[in-house]
């Protein structure tokens, strides 16, 4: 995916986002990949980057659908007590911060090339 964090600096943070990825089968609703994804903070909300992958195998000729979602372990370290006290960006004392613009979905051919 490409996504903007500008949560806080990029020495500074514990706002990176963190999401789940579904991909799932339209036909027989089969989930062919389950991972998560992180999208480290950029400083401001302008920036774009890509962030980590989750890898599926895809056929030919099929549809899928993708699920881009929380759940309790797609968190960062703005969840935990520990960090209430940080004050270098969001999150800390104003609470977990989970929030990304996520601009585009990118589908790498990682395999060998099909006739």
């Amino acid at each position: 995916m490409t996504a903007g964090n500008g949560a806080g600096g990029t020495t500074t943070g514990i706002t990176c986002g963190v999401k789940r990825v579904q991909v799932i089968e339209v036909a027989g609703g089969r989930t062919v990949a389950d991972g998560y994804v992180v999208m480290p903070q950029l400083g401001a909300w302008d920036q774009w980057r890509d962030s980590t992958f989750v890898r599926a195998s895809l056929e030919a000729g099929r549809d899928y659908r993708v699920v881009i979602g929380d759940d309790d372990a797609a968190v960062n370290m703005s969840a935990f007590e520990h960090f209430t006290r940080y004050t270098g960006g969001m999150g800390g004392a104003g609470g977990a911060f989970f929030r990304v613009n996520i601009a585009a979905l990118k589908v790498l051919h990682l395999g060998p090339a099909t006739p």
